[in-house]
């Protein structure tokens, strides 16, 4: 082991605001005039303390700086010489990764650990210079036993297939594969429709652009018809998806054909279906009485629309069967609104709603030009919807208007049933053998597929997968576009990273470690029915059961750690050992200082 200590992050003037690699490339004489001034640790006697304490730290450098692009091939000048295969490094937490990085690049293949001798000590003890000393030396001392115990995860070497599934030749399918086949990756993209394009086909245009679906869908078909890298695959009925990162088998028939293809990744983009509204406002029953996509299939079709046209938003939604916003209902029914006044200025054209979801500022005009056309929007209550008069057609409707705290009575020809988006009933059975988990709310299951929540909007639990569109949640063509091409980014990065060197360089940045069963596994199961990620598995052992790890599932989150009962699977980068050894020097004064491994 060898052990850095960072003299720059221990000084008085060196504060955060100064700590920017670019000015410290630029101005290097910050740097140099603020190790001169008076430090808050007395590294020197630091040094002396690990050499005599720890016989297995082969070394001790005090360095001016650690993290700065001129120090790493000192730094693993001094590793190389030395041999080891351990790094402990005393300066801050945040250019963990930068240091990481720089030393891989100067081929150090060791593991490296920081221990945080700024945020977590000489920031918060500013004014107390032993205090700060005496705790950088318990935060030394505890990162050198816990490195002691510590050991690397290692990935597997495998052979990644070049190529993308992409699942939907919807708006965010198209985008994803022109994308990735932009950027040299070949493309599978399948189909089960006889033509690409998804629900836009059945539109007459987009919103809020306000352009036709053929216009939309130029640029993508275009480039299928021309990029050689993409192959599309019409009228397909998707089988099943096995494997996993790196290596997926897509099983489909078209036509009297099966068809098998190999992918290293896969991009779901299935979308969504439109709901119908069976049972409700006597639906079918009433001439007139017509859904959201029965409404798109008349303007396609240039039909006449018959005023007054009443709207009903949130029909069949925010209600115990769907209790969620579809999210997409309020812009398309300002899109059809607008598009049948503009049509023909004189028909009545009237919203009843319980709140206009309109996100965004392009959505927030589109409301606003609506009211501008004449377009009313009437408000009610979740607990008073609006009522159908009429028995042979449609009469009027009433509803006690929210803002005017009455009720009120509408005559009405037309009304249009606001349904949103449900997704596809069949996406266990395709994706089961992938084990994707589908979202829920208020304790019932919705369908719509699982993502990571906040930085990762278009990744789900299964490495190597993604999901965007409608099958996500549902949105309009031009967010779908969006997601697409972010799904076909991270698709990107993944296959351009060889999963055999995550391990190493980018593993830290990915995974914080992968689980290593040891000997003693009794093959209870604990662990394979705690893990959320399914990374688990019991295989027969001779005339038992044990468990085995799949590295590619594994996120190193430490739940099957946690529920062994004989402590048979451990994260290598974090063993009970090491914490052991951790706690016992930071509360007993009793570490691994008489120890002496060769191998550090």
């Amino acid at each position: 082991m060898i052990c850095f200590l960072c003299r720059c992050h221990g000084q008085i003037d060196f504060g955060p605001d100064k700590l920017n690699q670019k000015k410290l490339n630029q101005k290097s004489s910050i740097l140099e005039k603020s190790i001169q001034k008076t430090s808050r640790v007395n590294l020197e006697l630091v040094k002396e303390k690990i050499a005599g304490k720890y016989p297995f730290v082969k070394k001790v450098k005090i360095c001016d700086s650690a993290c700065l692009d001129r120090d790493f091939s000192g730094m693993a000048n001094q590793i190389q010489e030395c041999d080891a295969s351990k790094v402990l490094i005393c300066s801050c937490s945040s250019r963990a990764d930068n240091i990481r990085v720089g030393l891989k690049k100067q081929g150090v293949d060791a593991i490296v650990e920081i221990a945080d001798i700024r945020e977590a000590c000489l920031w918060i003890h500013q004014k107390n210079h032993v205090l700060a000393s005496k705790k950088a030396w318990h935060l030394i001392k505890m990162a050198i036993v816990g490195l002691a115990e510590q050991e690397s995860s290692s990935f597997p070497n495998l052979k990644t297939e070049n190529s993308v599934l992409i699942v939907g030749a919807g708006p965010a399918g198209l985008s994803a594969a022109t994308a990735l086949a932009r950027s040299g990756i070949r493309v599978h993209l399948v189909e089960k429709n006889g033509q690409p394009g998804g629900m836009l086909n059945l539109i007459q245009n987009t919103g809020p652009s306000n352009q036709t679906p053929e216009n939309f869908l130029l640029p993508y078909l275009s480039a299928i018809k021309t990029n050689p890298l993409i192959t599309i695959h019409l009228s397909a009925k998707l089988i099943s998806i096995k494997g996993d990162l790196g290596s997926f088998t897509a099983e489909m028939t078209i036509g009297e054909a099966n068809v098998s293809v190999n992918a290293g990744a896969v991009i779901l983009a299935t979308g969504a279906r439109a709901v119908l509204p069976h049972g409700l406002y006597r639906y079918r029953q009433l001439p007139g009485m017509i859904s959201a996509m029965e409404l798109e299939a008349r303007l396609k079709k240039g039909l006449p629309m018959e005023g007054p046209v009443i709207f009903i938003q949130c029909v069949g939604l925010r209600d115990e069967n769907h209790p969620y916003c579809s999210g997409i209902c309020c812009p398309v029914t300002l899109k059809n609104a607008i598009q049948i006044k503009t049509d023909n200025p004189q028909t009545k054209v009237i919203v009843f709603h319980r709140d206009m979801m309109c996100p965004g500022a392009e959505l927030e005009k589109y409301y606003r030009r609506a009211r501008s056309l004449g377009i009313n929007f009437i408000r009610f209550d979740a607990n008073t919807p609006p009522s159908l008069l009429g028995k042979e057609k449609i009469e009027s409707l009433e509803c006690f208007d929210v803002s005017l705290g009455r009720k009120i009575s509408i005559e009405a020809k037309m009304v249009v049933l606001s349904t949103g988006l449900a997704p596809h009933p069949d996406t266990k059975g395709v994706f089961g053998n992938i084990r994707l988990n589908t979202d829920s709310q208020h304790d019932q299951p919705q369908g719509f597929f699982n993502v990571k929540p906040l930085m990762n909007p278009v990744q789900t639990d299964v490495p190597g997968v993604y999901v965007c569109g409608s099958a996500r949640w549902p949105v309009l063509a031009d967010q779908a576009v969006v997601q697409g091409q972010a799904a076909a980014m991270k698709a990107l990065s993944q296959l351009s990273t060889n999963p055999s060197d995550q391990g190493k360089s980018r593993f830290r940045q990915s995974k914080f470690a992968i689980a290593r069963v040891t000997k003693g596994c009794s093959g209870c199961g604990n662990c394979v029915a705690a893990c959320p990620f399914e990374a688990c598995k019991l295989l027969s052992e001779g005339n038992k059961l044990e468990s085995r790890v799949n590295p590619l599932r594994c996120t190193g989150c430490g739940t099957c750690v946690s529920v062994c009962p004989n402590n048979s699977i451990q994260l290598p980068e974090q063993t009970s050992r090491a914490i052991g050894a951790m706690l016992l020097t930071a509360f007993k004064e009793n570490d691994l200082s008489h120890q002496t491994n060769p191998n550090l």
